[in-house]
């Protein structure tokens, strides 16, 4: 036994803190008094380095020398500190995560601390609270919105939460004003029979009840008459139906909802043989001067203001809001205007984009900047995606593929976005555990790759606004 002793020391000396632990485990469970003692200095080893850990922000490594060195000393001063550190963190974060209205991530954290033995009397108020925000969240979603509205009243938030539980509050009433305003022109529609005003209603309501199931129902029948059921590719099984994210009239909707998503706002998304896109997935996005702190959503190495424009997606429309007033518009000096596709906008008298609404069903709108001004990443324009990216053979696609023999879609839905081949389309999806073959519908919950014969595309996800 001396000798495993010894070898823990000598462990323990060279900072090989996981070997020495596990030749310690049988002198500790033998009493001996040399291995307590071993013990404690190996938990205070183990306490600074998860502090270094902690500076670092790997939260990953702190808690996991946090809980190796409690196991060995529970009591030791440095180790207590360490803990208190890292709930008050994770607790801040799950604070953040409701005030984006990320109750379900917020819970994940719980469910975390939980486990790592954090007392219930710090956890209860804030789950509870995150409970009750998942449950209205979810009734406003399906158009529940008197619903969602009782039931935001019953909830009794702590004075951190207040401000946004009332911001929350004006956003329902704002969301159930543009539904009921948009059902009756839904159901109207319908019984007319104009298809095409049935899709456009339909994305009006669906704009504030996202996963609404007789909207997304009428909007995918109406797809299928105008279209053809081949090139309906947005129509999807019940249970993974996308979600639309065209905003209502209201500024604090736009922003709450590009919160509450929790998907990263922008990706790359690149295709093998023709090009890379940057794919921005909010309703209103910046244009401006890349820099090295702060950037726009598009950023353009120009000679620009650092937000020079703001393009924003309402209801149907694009609208453009200059911040400077050196945009012109087709040549026209403007402040504010709505977009249609071909237009040509110019910022600074240097740098030019172009703009196209390639499919007039789509809320996704796709920028070719053909001023020679770049990206910080080679990337062959911008698609501001609204509820899918269309990649077909057809110049009413976003993403033009000449010798692709079908529609393949890449959508919105509950878990993040989903791709959807056409009929006689072969379609494999690779989620970094192997390739899988793909006939109808499939999840992407994070960077992939898809192969479409003759084609590929991979996804590549961009943190936040970086």
């Amino acid at each position: 036994m001396w000798l495993q002793l010894r070898q823990a020391q000598d462990a323990l000396r060279q900072q090989r803190l996981d070997e020495a632990r596990q030749l310690l485990v049988q002198p500790l469970a033998e009493g001996y008094r040399k291995a307590w003692r071993l013990a404690r200095e190996l938990a205070r080893a183990y306490a600074r380095r998860g502090q270094q850990a902690w500076q670092r922000r790997d939260l990953g490594a702190a808690w996991s020398d946090l809980l190796a060195g409690e196991s060995l000393c529970r009591n030791e001063p440095r180790l207590v500190e360490l803990r208190n550190e890292l709930v008050r963190y994770e607790l801040r974060s799950a604070r953040v995560a409701i005030g984006r209205y990320q109750p379900r991530e917020a819970l994940l954290l719980i469910s975390r601390l939980r486990e790592r033995q954090v007392p219930e009397e710090l956890l209860e108020g804030i789950e509870t609270l995150a409970q009750g925000l998942d449950t209205v969240l979810r009734l406003a979603d399906e158009g529940q919105l008197p619903q969602a509205l009782e039931a935001l009243g019953r909830l009794k938030p702590p004075e951190w939460a207040q401000a946004t539980v009332a911001e929350l509050r004006e956003e329902l009433q704002d969301r159930r004003d543009c539904f009921y305003e948009a059902l009756p022109r839904l159901f109207a529609a319908v019984e007319q029979k104009q298809w095409a005003e049935v899709v456009a209603a339909a994305d009006q309501v669906l704009a504030v009840a996202p996963i609404h199931q007789q909207a997304l129902q009428l909007r995918e029948s109406s797809l299928q008459r105008l279209l053809g059921p081949e090139t309906a590719v947005t129509v999807v099984p019940p249970d993974k139906q996308p979600t639309r994210y065209a905003p209502p009239v209201t500024a604090s909707f736009v922003a709450a909802s590009a919160r509450r998503t929790g998907w990263p706002l922008r990706f790359l998304l690149w295709v093998d043989g023709v090009g890379g896109y940057l794919v921005c997935l909010s309703p209103r996005v910046s244009l401006g001067r890349a820099a090295e702190d702060r950037m726009p959503d598009i950023p353009v190495f120009a000679d620009l203001s650092r937000f020079h424009i703001e393009i924003v997606r309402d209801g149907d429309a694009f609208l453009l809001e200059t911040c400077r007033p050196d945009v012109r518009l087709n040549g026209q000096l403007v402040s504010r205007a709505v977009l249609t596709s071909g237009d040509r906008v110019t910022l600074a008298d240097t740098c030019q984009f172009t703009f196209y609404q390639p499919h007039r069903l789509s809320l996704t709108a796709r920028l070719e900047i053909n001023s020679g001004h770049r990206l910080p990443w080679a990337v062959h324009g911008v698609l501001l995606m609204g509820n899918e990216v269309l990649f077909s053979n057809s110049p009413e696609s976003h993403v033009l593929l000449p010798r692709l023999p079908g529609t393949v879609a890449l959508c919105r839905c509950p878990e993040g976005l989903g791709v959807r081949p056409a009929t006689g389309v072969p379609v494999e999806i690779d989620l970094g555990q192997g390739p899988r073959k793909c006939s109808e519908w499939a999840v992407l919950p994070g960077p992939a790759h898809v192969s479409m014969s003759p084609y590929s595309l991979s996804l590549e996800w961009l943190e936040g606004n970086g």
